[in-house]
């Protein structure tokens, strides 16, 4: 009697098992079939081959340390920057890490008219600490500003 029950519940365990299998398997087949009908002829497009190298050739030739996108840098200083007649020129390459890692140090060049960059330098202000500002001719400031990672 009891060879008999534990058999029971080994047939039950097992064919509720199999059948979660089952159900998922033909969920993944269903999911598969739309996927497949919604891409419909991107599927093998070669316009879409065409993006995915030039996509996978830019990847390639722009590496960036991950933080220039996560701080969100530049749309900040495009935010405090507007309305104001300033250019704005910042190049990536010239970002410094601090002496205990916390810390990037960005290098920015604002071009303008002189009360145009002191206005301009309020505004950073606001949003960055601003370590260090050069004035150079030709209506150039070099800006040093810190960003805090994290």
């Amino acid at each position: 009697m009891l060879w008999l029950a534990a058999g029971i519940i080994v047939v039950v365990c097992w064919l509720l098992s199999f059948s979660k299998t089952y159900t998922e398997l033909k969920e993944y087949r269903r999911m598969s079939r739309l996927q497949q009908q919604t891409l419909g002829t991107f599927a093998n497009s070669s316009q879409l081959d065409l993006k995915e190298a030039k996509m996978d050739s830019l990847i390639r030739h722009f590496t960036v340390d991950s933080v220039a996108f996560e701080d969100n840098f530049l749309p900040n200083i495009s935010l405090a920057l507007r309305g104001i007649p300033v250019k704005v020129s910042y190049d990536g390459s010239k970002s410094t890490q601090g002496t205990n890692g916390d810390m990037i140090r960005k290098q920015l060049i604002l071009e303008g008219k002189y009360r145009d960059i002191v206005s301009a330098l309020q505004k950073l202000e606001q949003v960055h600490y601003l370590n260090r500002c050069r004035m150079l001719e030709g209506g150039k400031c070099v800006v040093e500003v810190a960003v805090v990672k994290g």
